[in-house]
């Protein structure tokens, strides 16, 4: 007999488009007016009804005030298709825990549905004589959409004072185009179970806006803003790589190239990074802060080749704003590179090679849902290639108009997150390229400063992406449901660079730079301080 009401049920529910993890959260807005009659009272209540076909629990969370009569008992009716008065399915006179004898109150109870006492008698009795009939039989009503109807009775109306349908309850609704997806996986959750169930009831129970930025929230971490900040630190090590070998191509004292002779060398830089992107379509903005430190040798050969390899350290920290604040990344990274030059009179190429691997450390705070924690690691590649020629325009000012071309690929790990039960995310794998040409110049100006020399320098440079689709990224909730794809942000096709510093050249053996970049897109801005020491040998 069971199985055969568990296929009634299941009919029921394919036979209004309604799968049966969807059917189990629903929302009842509570009235005189729907009422049978209809009764003229200043009481209202709401209500949130999970129900699991798995657990076999139902769980009932309400709320109503300002009733004209104190409350007398409370119960679900089932099953006949509405407007029209049924029959009392669950627990007469009225469910175990609900608040008796009160014109305002709340309440929130779980019931086992196996259990005959969950049920009025004389339910059970038409429904095959068993809870497991009951059961069937009442899932199909709810899920039906128009055949039940929690009702809370009082002393002045004892047939009923307020009362309402249950509706099938959708975060879709509430969604926007990014988070959509998020929504239907959130959907798939059903009702779930233990903690979960806490979190998924009150979202339900949530204003449209506020389940609107609870979606924002249950997004994975933006990755568009990792990717920025180790793009950034790739590059921005290899404009101080270049910057290096375009100062060894002159001596200390003259605009002439270096044309020959040998010398080997070692220097360490160290840079503050910092940037800040606005809310740019509807994606939240964010702010970084972070610092390189970096350390190489190099060869200069007597045929105008030099060679180098470096080491990098980075270590940066994001904080998202709008409507992600109180997310946060924290980004460290180590970088291997080789670069070289070849000088051809005034004219030069110069590449770089280089290989970074990065750690990321996730919050995500998830609002109602909790924080959830991401830990994971990421592999990337990146190299560069550029030309510049320097024209001589006086006897102490050069001019070095330039063209490069940088590309970058990375590999993200997926990863799972911690300490968010249910609503926590398994991230899938990431992978993205990104090419960026860079055309500008860069004016020097030789001048004494006693025994030493200085060069000081003003650089532009305009930076474009020859793609710029955002990454979408994978992910499913660890309380489980289907998958769901976030639609990444889309990047700046061009933007723009300008700095200025000084080249110091002391005596002997030993040279120092320090620099200010400034990177202005649309919506974003970067700034870079560095200082750089070399000494000879």
């Amino acid at each position: 007999m069971r199985s055969k009401l568990t296929l009634l049920a299941a009919g029921v529910l394919l036979a209004t488009g309604v799968s049966t993890a969807q059917a189990q959260i629903y929302k009842i807005a509570l009235s005189g007016a729907n009422e049978i009659p209809a009764v003229t009272t200043p009481g209202s209540g709401t209500a949130i009804l999970a129900l699991n076909s798995t657990t076999h629990q139902m769980r009932l969370r309400a709320a109503f005030a300002n009733l004209i009569g104190n409350t007398t008992a409370s119960h679900i009716h089932c099953c006949v298709v509405q407007p029209a008065n049924a029959g009392v399915a669950t627990t007469t006179p009225s469910f175990v825990g609900f608040p008796i004898g009160v014109t305002s109150g709340s309440s929130d109870n779980t019931y086992d549905m196996t259990l005959a006492g969950t049920w009025n008698a004389s339910f059970v009795t038409a429904n095959g004589g068993t809870p497991a009939g009951a059961e069937a039989a009442f899932l199909a009503g709810v899920a039906a959409g128009n055949r039940s109807y929690l009702n809370i009775h009082s002393a002045s109306f004892p047939g009923g004072e307020i009362r309402g349908t249950p509706v099938l309850f959708s975060f879709v609704p509430s969604a926007t185009a990014r988070t959509n997806s998020a929504a239907v996986a959130l959907d798939s959750l059903g009702a779930g179970t233990g903690a979960l169930t806490d979190k998924l009831m009150t979202l339900a129970a949530a204003t449209p806006a506020a389940q609107a930025t609870a979606l924002e929230r249950l997004l994975p971490s933006a990755s568009y803003a990792s990717q920025l900040v180790t793009f950034g630190s790739m590059t921005t090590a290899f404009d101080q790589f270049g910057a290096r070998l375009q100062g060894l191509q002159r001596d200390t004292g003259s605009q002439a190239p270096i044309t020959s002779g040998t010398a080997a060398g070692f220097w360490v830089k160290a840079n503050s990074l910092e940037s800040d992107h606005d809310l740019q379509d509807g994606f939240a903005g964010f702010e970084s802060e972070g610092w390189d430190v970096a350390a190489g040798i190099e060869n200069q050969l007597a045929n105008g080749l030099t060679l180098g390899v470096a080491f990098n350290h980075t270590d940066h920290s994001l904080d998202h704003n709008d409507q992600l604040v109180g997310n946060t990344s924290d980004i460290s990274g180590n970088q291997l590179s080789l670069y070289g030059t070849q000088a051809m009179g005034n004219a030069y190429v110069e590449g770089v090679i280089a290989y970074a691997r990065h750690d990321y450390e996730n919050t995500r705070n998830a609002g109602v849902a909790g924080v959830a924690l991401g830990d994971y690691e990421g592999d990337m590649w990146g190299g560069r290639i550029g030309a510049g020629y320097s024209a001589e325009v006086s006897p102490t000012l050069s001019f070095t108009p330039q063209i490069r071309i940088d590309w970058v690929s990375s590999d993200l790990d997926g990863y799972t997150e911690t300490g968010d039960a249910g609503l926590a995310l398994r991230v899938g794998a990431q992978s993205y390229d990104r090419v960026r040409s860079s055309l500008g110049a860069q004016f020097d100006m030789a001048t004494a400063m006693g025994n030493a020399s200085a060069r000081p320098f003003l650089r532009a440079f305009w930076n474009h992406e020859f793609s710029e689709d955002g990454e979408d990224v994978d992910a499913r909730f660890v309380g489980g449901g289907s998958s769901f794809i976030t639609k990444g942000q889309e990047f700046d096709s061009d933007n723009f660079t300008v700095g200025l510093g000084v080249n110091f050249f002391g005596q002997g053996n030993f040279s120092a730079a320090i620099a200010y970049d400034s990177t202005i897109g649309d919506d974003y801005k970067a700034h870079v301080i560095q200082a750089k020491a070399y000494w000879a040998f």
